[in-house]
């Protein structure tokens, strides 16, 4: 079996990431790949940045930025990695920069 994907004909890739950008909580976005995998199934993944917060807040940007693909755009299958500001991508625990005082 081969599978072709794509991205579907009339996506607005400038538009997604415009409005992913206007979810509050996200300082910006990257990677974001829009495909089709079977007819009428469009998936979307993408990484959001935002600011140090809570789990349950990081969660509730990361319900909004679904919700909002989802209603605009008619994307149903969307995953999202929440990365946070001042941390490595691959900083699992986020140790950020330590503050030197003197």
């Amino acid at each position: 079996m081969v599978l072709l994907e794509g991205t579907p004909a009339g996506i607005d890739m400038a538009g997604i990431i415009s409005s992913i950008k206007g979810v509050t909580g996200v300082l910006d976005v990257h990677d974001l790949h829009v495909w089709t995998v079977g007819p009428g199934v469009v998936a979307c993944s993408c990484h959001i940045l935002v600011t140090e917060q809570t789990i349950r807040e990081g969660q509730q940007v990361l319900r909004a930025v679904v919700h909002e693909i989802e209603h605009r755009f008619h994307i149903t299958h969307t995953t999202v990695q929440v990365e946070v500001e001042g941390c490595e991508a691959d900083d699992m625990y986020c140790r950020g920069k330590a503050k030197i005082t003197s």
